[in-house]
C-alpha cells in the first residue's frame, strides 16, 4: 500500500510543467461574434476572447495543438461554469503539454478529426474535462454547438446548460492517450468519449495514467496519503449517435441510450485508469469491443471511512482481459490475503483498505473473456466488500482466470456477493469464481445463472497452505470466523472435469455454505487432475481444525450421472457434524469409484437421501454415511433412498458405518433390488452395511420392497407326458424312416391341447371322432345340437387336406390334391408312388 501511495504522490509532482521552448499551434477561427484570442507568452499560450453568455463561455479555434513543455492557459473569470471550446479545421489536436483554466470551471474540448494526448499531456483544472471527437454539443433549449458546421449567430451560444455530445454519420475521428498523466480533482469527471480509444500506459514508474479524485496529497509519516474522495472517469466509443450528461455529487454522468453505435476500446502496455481516494470513484466504460492487455487495469480503492464508487463496463460485443502470467503466485496472495497494490494489474479492482465499504463491479456484455493471469475482484481488508454482477447474453470464458469478492484477515465486514448471468460458461486451466472471508464476517453468497451450460476443468491444484488448495470451480469460503456462503447454481447442463469443483466450505470457526444446484438436463461428473490429487466434486465441507458444522447439499436434475472418481459429498473433517445431502433426479448413474458421500471426522455423519426412478452403482461406486473416518467418534449418517429400480454391481456398497460409535439407518424404498443385498460385513460383492464401533453398535438396515412370488411366473409341468406318435396323421404311405418335428419360438407344448406361447397358430382341438368328410372331396364342421348328442354318421377314412381355398360364403375350406391343380400349386410327393 505504501508503494502505492507514493505512486499517488507523484501526481503533485507531474503536475508541475518542464520549461522547454515553445512550439504550438493554437490558432483561432473568425467563427464567434467575439473570437478567441490567443497571446503567447514564453512557453505559456494564454487565451483570451471568445464569447460570454452567462456562466457559458464559448472558444473556437482553427487548430489546437501543444508541444511537450507548453501549456494552454483558458483565462476564464472565476465565475464562468463551463468553457466550450472546439476545432472547426481538418487536423488532428496533438496535445502533448498542459492544458490549464481558473476556478472550478469546466472545460469541454471537441474536434471530430482526432485527439492524441502524448507522454507529457496533463492537466489543471478544477472542474470537469470532457474531451471529444463528436460533432458538436447540444444544450438543454435544443441550441447547437458545432465542430462541423459552425455559425456565427449569437443566439446559439446559449446560457442553458449543456446536456450531450452529438455524433454525425461520419466516423469520428480517434482518441489517444500515449503514456500521459490526466488527473481532475474530486468531484469531478475525466471524460474521453469519441471514436475508438486506445489508451496506453507509461514506462516511468511515477506514471499514474487517468486519474480523478484523490487529491491533493499530504505528506503523513513519510507516506503521501489522498485527502479526498475518488472522482469519476467516463471512456465512451461511440460512432453513431447521442450521449447526454448531466451532473452528479462526483462530476458529469454519461447515457448512451440513443447512441446508435460504437467503437473499440483499448487499454495496453500497463496502462491505468484510477479512482481511488479516501472513497473510491467511479469508472464508467461504453463500447463495441473491450481489451485490457499488458498488464493494464482499472481500479478504484477505498483508502479510507467512505464508500467506494462502482466500476461499469458495458459493450455491445465483448470484454476481453489478457494477462501477463503469474497466475499462481497471484492466486495464493489473494487468497491469503497478502496481496499489494503494486500487484494488482491485468483486472478490475475495487477493493478497501479502510472501514468504507468497497465499490461494486458491474461488467454487462455478450461476451467476456479473461486468461493468462487476469483478475476481477471487489474484496476487503477493512470494511464491507463489494459485489461483482456479471450478465453476459452469450459465452463467459475464465482460462487461468478468477473473479473473487473476499475479506482479509484483519477486514470486519462480510465479503461481497457474485452473481453471474450467461448463457454459457467456461472455466479451464483453474480458472474460479471465489468468494472468501479471512476475517470475522462472512463470505459473499454466490449465484451462477447459465440458461444453457456450465462445463468447468482444473489444473493441478495450488498449494495455498498445509490444509488448503486452490483449483478451477466455484466456491464460496470461511477461512477464518465467519461462516462460507451460499452457492446456487441454475443451468440446463453442468459438467465438472479433470478435478474441477463446485464447494462451499469452512476452514475455521464458521459454518460450511449450503449449495443448491438446479440443473433441468443433467450434472455430470469425471475424472481427476492430471497429478491425481484431485477429484471432480460438488462438495460442502469444513476442513480439519475447523470448529462449524457442514452446509447442506442439493441436487435436482434430470440426470446425475458420477463416473471415474467423481462426488458429491458433504463432510466435516472437523469437529462439527456433516451436513445433509438431498439429490431429486429421473436417474443416478455411477460408474468407476463415482460416489455419494457424508462423511465425517468426529461429528455426526452426514444424511443422505435419494429419490430417483433408477439407481445404478458400478465397478466400485458407492453411497457412504460414514462417520470417525479420521479417527474420530460420530455415529453414521442416516441413508433414505426412494427408487423405482436399485441395481449396484461390482463391489457398489451402500454404508452407514461408524468406525467408534453408533452406526447409521439406511432406508432403502424399491420396486427391485438388483445385485446388492444386505451383510453384517463388508464383502467384495455390492453390500449393504450399517457397522458400528462394535457388533452391539450396529445400524439398522430396512428394505421396502414389494414381494415377489417366483412361482407366480412360472407354468407347472405335467408329470405325466402323453404320446402324441398315436395322434399324428400321415399324409404319405408309412416308411421306416419317417420322423416328426415341432419347431418355432413356443417351444414344445406343456399339453397336446394347448398352443405354442410365442407363436399365433390354427389348430383343430376336436376329437378325430368328430370330424367327418363332407361333400366330395371337401371337409365340413358339425356342431352338436343343444338337445341332442351328436351322431356319428359313418367311421370316414381321414385323408390329409393338402391346401385351401375360399368358397362361395368368403369361408376358407382345406382341399385335398386332387381339387386344386394350378401353376402355383406342387402336389406331395411321397416315397414310393
Amino acid at each position: 500500500m505504501n508503494n502505492y501511495l507514493k505512486q499517488l504522490g507523484t501526481i503533485s509532482l507531474l503536475l508541475l510543467s518542464v520549461h522547454y521552448p515553445i512550439s504550438a499551434q493554437v490558432v483561432p477561427d473568425t467563427t464567434l461574434p467575439n473570437n478567441s484570442v490567443v497571446i503567447p507568452n514564453g512557453n505559456t499560450i494564454r487565451i483570451e476572447g471568445g464569447v460570454t453568455n452567462g456562466k457559458n463561455l464559448f472558444h473556437s479555434f482553427q487548430e489546437f495543438s501543444l508541444n511537450a513543455g507548453s501549456e494552454a492557459f483558458f483565462n476564464n473569470s472565476v465565475d464562468v461554469q463551463n468553457i466550450f471550446s472546439r476545432v472547426t479545421g481538418k487536423n488532428i489536436s496533438q496535445i502533448d503539454g498542459l492544458i490549464r483554466a481558473n476556478g472550478t470551471a469546466n472545460l469541454f474540448f471537441i474536434n471530430p478529426n482526432g485527439i492524441i494526448f502524448g507522454p507529457n499531456a496533463q492537466l489543471n483544472i478544477g472542474g470537469s474535462f470532457v474531451a471529444s471527437t463528436a460533432n458538436s454539443i447540444r444544450f438543454e433549449d435544443g441550441s447547437i454547438f458545432s465542430a462541423t458546421n459552425p455559425n456565427t449567430t449569437t443566439s446559439l451560444l446559449t446560457v442553458n446548460v449543456p446536456i450531450g455530445l452529438q455524433f454525425g454519420s461520419n466516423s469520428p475521428g480517434k482518441i489517444e492517450v500515449q503514456g500521459s498523466n490526466l488527473a481532475v480533482q474530486t468531484g469531478q469527471t475525466l471524460a474521453l468519449v469519441g471514436g475508438d480509444l486506445t489508451i496506453s500506459g507509461s514506462t516511468n514508474p511515477q506514471a499514474t495514467g487517468l486519474t480523478a479524485g484523490g487529491i491533493p496529497l499530504v505528506l503523513n509519516q513519510g507516506n503521501f496519503v489522498p485527502t479526498t474522495p475518488g472522482g469519476r472517469i467516463e471512456l465512451g466509443s461511440v460512432t453513431q449517435g447521442e450521449v447526454s450528461f448531466s451532473n452528479s455529487d462526483r462530476g458529469l454522468v454519461f447515457d448512451y441510450l440513443n447512441a446508435q453505435s460504437f467503437g473499440d476500446i483499448q487499454l495496453l502496455n500497463n496502462a491505468r485508469v484510477d479512482t481511488s481516494g479516501t472513497g473510491g470513484g467511479e469508472i464508467q466504460i461504453q463500447a463495441r469491443n473491450l481489451r485490457l492487455s499488458e498488464g493494464s487495469r482499472l481500479s478504484s480503492f477505498t483508502l479510507g471511512d467512505l464508500p467506494g464508487g462502482a466500476i461499469a463496463v458495458n459493450t455491445s460485443e465483448s470484454v476481453e482481459i489478457v494477462g501477463t502470467g503469474g497466475y499462481e503466485e497471484n492466486v495464493l496472495k489473494f487468497v491469503t490475503g497478502t496481496v499489494t497494490l503494486s500487484d494488482l494489474i491485468n483486472g478490475f479492482f475495487t477493493l478497501t483498505f479502510g472501514a468504507g465499504k468497497a465499490g461494486d463491479i458491474k461488467i454487462n456484455t455478450p461476451n467476456f473473456l479473461a486468461q493468462n493471469g487476469s483478475y476481477i475482484a471487489a474484496s476487503t481488508f477493512g470494511g464491507e466488500g463489494g459485489n461483482i454482477t456479471i450478465d453476459t447474453s452469450d459465452v463467459l470464458q475464465l482460462s487461468a482466470a478468477f473473479i473473487a469478492t473476499g475479506t482479509g484477515v484483519n477486514a470486519v465486514g462480510d465479503a461481497g456477493e457474485i452473481t453471474i448471468n450467461t448463457r454459457r460458461f467456461f472455466a479451464e486451466n483453474n480458472g474460479l469464481i471465489t468468494t472468501s472471508s479471512f476475517g470475522v464476517g462472512k463470505g459473499g453468497n454466490l449465484t451462477l445463472n447459465a440458461s444453457e451450460s456450465i462445463e468447468i476443468s482444473s489444473g493441478n491444484p495450488i498449494p495455498l497452505s498445509p490444509t488448503a488448495r486452490a483449483f478451477g470451480g466455484v466456491f464460496t469460503s470461511g477461512l477464518g470466523m465467519g461462516d462460507a456462503g451460499e452457492l446456487r447454481i441454475n443451468t440446463k447442463q453442468l459438467t465438472l472435469r479433470s478435478g474441477a469443483a463446485l464447494a462451499a466450505s469452512s476452514f475455521a470457526q464458521g459454518q460450511g455454505g449450503d449449495i443448491i444446484i438446479k440443473a433441468t438436463e443433467f450434472v455430470e461428473l469425471e475424472g481427476n487432475s492430471a497429478d491425481g490429487q484431485l477429484l471432480s466434486a460438488i462438495t460442502s465441507v469444513t476442513e480439519p481444525g475447523s470448529l462449524g458444522r457442514g452446509g447442506n447439499l442439493t441436487i435436482e436434475t434430470d440426470r446425475l450421472i458420477l463416473r471415474d472418481g467423481g462426488r458429491v459429498s458433504i463432510r466435516s473433517r472437523g469437529t462439527g457434524d456433516a451436513g445433509n445431502l438431498i439429490v431429486q433426479a429421473n436417474s443416478v448413474l455411477m460408474n468407476n469409484e463415482g460416489g455419494l458421500e457424508g462423511t465425517s471426522a468426529s461429528g455426526e455423519g452426514g444424511n443422505i437421501t435419494v429419490r430417483s426412478r433408477t439407481l445404478q452403482m458400478r465397478n466400485n461406486s458407492f453411497i457412504s454415511a460414514t462417520a470417525g473416518t479420521e479417527g474420530g467418534s460420530g455415529n453414521g449418517g442416516n441413508i433414505n433412498i426412494d427408487t423405482n429400480t436399485l441395481v449396484a454391481l461390482e463391489n457398489s456398497d451402500i454404508t452407514a458405518n461408524s468406525v467408534a460409535s453408533q452406526g447409521g439407518k439406511v432406508t432403502i424404498n424399491a420396486q427391485g433390488i438388483f445385485g446388492i443385498q444386505y451383510r453384517l460385513t463388508a464383502t467384495p460383492n455390492s453390500d449393504i452395511t450399517a457397522t458400528g464401533g462394535t457388533p452391539a453398535l450396529s445400524g439398522v438396515v430396512q428394505i421396502n420392497s414389494p414381494d415377489v412370488k417366483a412361482t407366480t411366473a412360472l407354468v407347472l409341468l405335467a408329470e405325466n407326458f402323453t404320446d402324441l406318435s398315436d395322434q399324428i396323421v400321415s399324409g404319405c404311405s408309412v416308411a421306416s424312416n419317417n420322423t416328426f418335428v415341432i419347431t418355432g419360438r413356443g417351444g414344445l407344448p406343456e399339453d397336446p391341447s394347448q398352443i405354442l406361447r410365442s407363436s399365433t397358430v390354427w389348430r383343430d382341438l376336436r376329437a378325430v371322432g368328430d370330424q367327418e368328410m363332407g361333400g366330395n372331396n371337401s371337409t365340413s364342421e358339425i356342431l352338436p345340437s343343444p338337445q341332442q348328442s351328436p351322431v356319428p354318421s359313418r367311421q370316414s377314412r381321414i385323408v390329409e387336406a393338402t391346401g385351401w381355398v375360399k368358397n362361395a360364403d368368403g369361408k376358407v375350406e382345406l382341399i385335398t390334391q386332387s381339387t386344386m391343380q394350378n401353376f402355383w400349386y406342387r402336389p406331395l410327393r411321397c416315397p414310393g408312388f
